[in-house]
């Protein structure tokens, strides 16, 4: 039998040479990680490192056992990382071994989202707040950032993908809205799936900030996509869109949400909604459905919720409720509901962009 015979060291190690890294040089948010050659007499290796000189907010003398390798993740941009390398063995850890340091690139970049293939030809259209982008071809990757399209804090983007695939494709739409060039689980902000024109409008949020974001936009032949949600797709049978949704300030009135019915009866409901802004007046209307858009102004409140009285059972009614604010402004909520068998289903609708043309007669026009 073969004897293996290793000079035990009777000293500390010296310190480690020849660091390299794979910081990417145009990316800055891309991982990356270090290595270093081999000590000679050396058991392990402990890493110090931080986002400052001499810091260890990202780890403190980890035992990296014998690796000579340790990976960076989650990195930011044009952010420098400092670390240091110390040897160890049974005499001692190494002495004076001098921190290193990488910095990433001042720019970042989104992952590639390009599927092998598609079906059809991918899509025909695409529509963001009233802008409609038309498809380059029978591609899989769609660049739309080019042209940014303006939403208001507080309001829906209506977005809308037309599809020419002829199969069913399972889409889902990211929005980054922390600008770290990554979709994150938390800024997915609708999916659906359809084989035509699919519906994908989204809330931009109160507290979205002010300018440019990536939006992208993913559909897959695949119908697990949907609960696997991968915004760098680069498999077969699917479609990418990116495209650029500036953030602006809410309107001066924002519509009110969240409209419900509650407590029915066979002659009564109470009706109830949230403030869209930080109006104080509301208009409603309710009629038997199929009348159609009222023609005039409707009864005035303040509060946000209304009990109605004197309804008629096995009836379907409309109800209308609008935001009335300080500038004059008036603005619709929208709301579908079905309501239970005692009184027929109540109808949310919506007055369609109508203005207040005069105070005084309460006349109306479509805008």
């Amino acid at each position: 039998d073969e004897v293996l015979v290793e000079e035990i060291p009777v000293s500390a190690p010296g310190c480690a040479s020849n660091f390299t890294d794979t910081a990417d040089e145009s990316c800055g948010n891309y991982d990356f990680s270090i290595s270093w050659d081999a000590v000679s007499g050396a058991d392990g290796y402990l890493l110090t490192a931080g986002t400052t000189s001499g810091g260890n907010d990202l780890v403190d003398a980890l035992d990296l056992g014998s690796s000579t390798t340790y990976s960076f993740s989650s990195v930011i941009i044009g952010q420098n990382y400092f670390y240091t390398v110390t040897p160890y063995n049974v005499n001692g850890n190494a002495d004076g071994c001098e921190e290193q340091s990488v910095r990433t690139a001042q720019e970042g970049c989104y992952c590639a989202s390009v599927p092998t293939s598609n079906d059809g030809t991918g899509i025909s259209s695409v529509s963001l707040a009233g802008t409609d982008f038309t498809s380059g071809g029978d591609i899989t990757y769609e660049d739309f950032t080019t042209t940014a399209v303006s939403v208001g804090q507080s309001t829906t983007a209506s977005l809308s993908v037309s599809y020419s695939t002829g199969y069913t494709y399972y889409t889902n739409t990211w929005v980054d809205f922390n600008d770290d060039y990554n979709f994150d689980a938390s800024e997915l902000v609708s999916s659906g799936s359809s084989s035509g024109t699919l519906d994908l409008s989204f809330l931009v949020p109160s507290t979205a900030t002010i300018g440019n974001h990536r939006l992208r936009i993913v559909g897959s032949y695949y119908s697990s996509y949907l609960t696997n949600p991968e915004p760098c797709y680069n498999t077969s049978w699917g479609v990418t869109i990116d495209m650029t949704l500036d953030v602006t300030e809410p309107p001066a009135c924002i519509a009110p949400s969240a409209l419900t019915a509650s407590n029915v009866t066979v002659s009564t409901a109470d009706i109830s909604w949230s403030a869209g802004g930080t109006e104080t007046a509301y208009e409603y209307v309710y009629q038997a459905a199929g009348i159609g858009e009222p023609t005039g102004a409707g009864t005035q409140l303040t509060t946000t919720s209304v009990s109605l009285s004197g309804l008629s059972s096995n009836t379907d009614y409309e109800v209308y409720v609008r935001s009335a604010c300080d500038d004059g402004c008036l603005v619709h909520g929208l709301v579908h509901l079905t309501l239970p068998p005692l009184v027929s289903p109540i109808l949310f609708l919506m007055w369609k962009d109508l203005k207040l043309v005069s105070a005084m007669d309460h006349q109306w026009v479509v805008a």
